[in-house]
């Protein structure tokens, strides 16, 4: 799952090219795909708390059932963007003080301490389990780093989803928040809803699959921001991403 470790070098270049002019901070669509870096796209988008004659701002994921390679999705505002993966040195969470932007190490705060010493962790996998970092239940989906240095909850600018995207080669999937919510409201009719078109309300995002396992994911946008969809995936995979402003354009900054 490459992307997720890419981002941060991406971002930085349509950054650049936005203050310099040449980046149009909109876009109406576009495509993610299982490449260095190309499963990541951002854009500039109003927010619209409600409804503006029946229209509000959303990033929607269309995701065809074919090929059916597990994703990994995350989508976030960019001030949001350095609790994107967690930053581990000797085994404990390094401090707030000392991450910066897209999750990048600063070591101009420590006194000269290197930053070779610190691994971040993007992905909720076998390893970062064992070191406690994610349970079972998220497994596969992008780690977020949602607890101050005090252990309080983290206030985010907007809502970071964080999902894992389990495509089914035969039917329809389902995803691991989907999973995760069941099994929160002690659903009772086992995996059989796997099976079955729907729309779901999950932590961030509405899900909806269609009958033919195409699954839909809208995250509606209520705060103006840069917002960046990451995708990573160890098969191939293509995905259509709609950026809808509710107000048109935002102009380039």
């Amino acid at each position: 799952m490459r992307s997720l470790q890419f981002w941060q070098h991406k971002l930085l270049l349509l950054l650049l090219a936005s203050s310099l002019g040449s980046f149009l901070a909109a876009a109406d669509s576009t495509y993610l795909t299982h490449g260095e870096g190309e499963g990541f796209k951002c854009a500039g988008i109003y927010g619209s708390p409600g409804e503006r004659k029946g229209r509000r701002s959303v990033i929607e994921i269309e995701v065809p059932p074919v090929p059916p390679s597990d994703i990994a999705l995350a989508i976030f505002n960019f001030p949001d963007s350095k609790w994107i993966g967690l930053p581990i040195r000797n085994g404990a969470k390094v401090p707030d003080d000392e991450v910066g932007e897209l999750g990048a190490y600063i070591s101009s705060r420590n006194a000269g301490r290197d930053a070779s010493d610190v691994q971040r962790f993007v992905i909720c996998d076998n390893e970062t389990i064992t070191m406690n970092l994610c349970t079972e239940a998220d497994l596969g989906r992008p780690l977020i780093n949602d607890r101050d240095d005090s252990g309080n909850p983290r206030s985010f600018a907007s809502v970071v989803y964080s999902d894992y995207l389990m495509l089914s080669r035969s039917g329809i999937g389902y995803t691991r928040l989907e999973d995760k919510e069941r099994t929160d409201k002690k659903a009772t009719d086992g995996d059989a809803w796997h099976a079955k078109a729907r729309t779901t309300v999950v932590d961030g995002a509405t899900l909806e699959w269609a009958a033919d396992g195409t699954l839909t994911v809208r995250y509606y946008v209520n705060t103006t921001g840069f917002y960046c969809v990451d995708a990573a995936s160890t098969g191939d995979f293509n995905a259509r991403v709609e950026w809808h402003n509710v107000n048109g354009l935002l102009p380039a900054s």
